[in-house]
């Protein structure tokens, strides 16, 4: 959506980043030596989705100076689309249950997926250009 330049605004909240390689590879580890029954969080870095969005654009070679949308507006903006979502019986692009979501500050803890099954997190710096790099080649952006 930065790439295209189509994103409507800049969600407040923030969220763990993970890295798709590293998540496989505590799938994997887990299927063959995780503890039967347990259940592992597979976070990453800690960043704002403001945050995010900057660093991509600046890899992009895009500049980003939008602030993120107050959540009382999010909020506001998804019950109105309910309610057109509600006439015309199509989904949505933003509800008020996803402007909830993507207001909240949701960061998890990863010691036990790392403890073990060696699993590695990636700072933000770290795991956006090879990202981006195959958003790229498989031409996604």
């Amino acid at each position: 959506m930065v790439a295209q330049n189509n994103l409507a605004g800049i969600p407040p909240g923030a969220n763990s980043f993970c890295y798709g390689p590293n998540v496989a590879d505590a799938v994997v580890a887990a299927a063959t030596r995780g503890r039967v029954g347990e259940h592992y969080a597979l976070p990453g870095a800690d960043a704002t989705y403001h945050q995010v969005l900057v660093h991509v654009a600046a890899l992009l070679g895009k500049t980003e100076t939008r602030a993120p949308v107050p959540l009382w507006l999010l909020k506001w903006i998804g019950r109105a689309k309910d309610a057109v979502a509600w006439v015309t019986g199509l989904e949505p692009d933003l509800s008020y249950e996803n402007a909830l979501m993507v207001g909240l500050s949701m960061r998890v803890e990863s010691s036990k997926a790392r403890d073990e099954l060696g699993y590695k997190t990636m700072s933000m710096e770290e795991m956006l250009p090879p990202t981006i790099e195959w958003l790229q080649q498989h031409n996604y952006i």
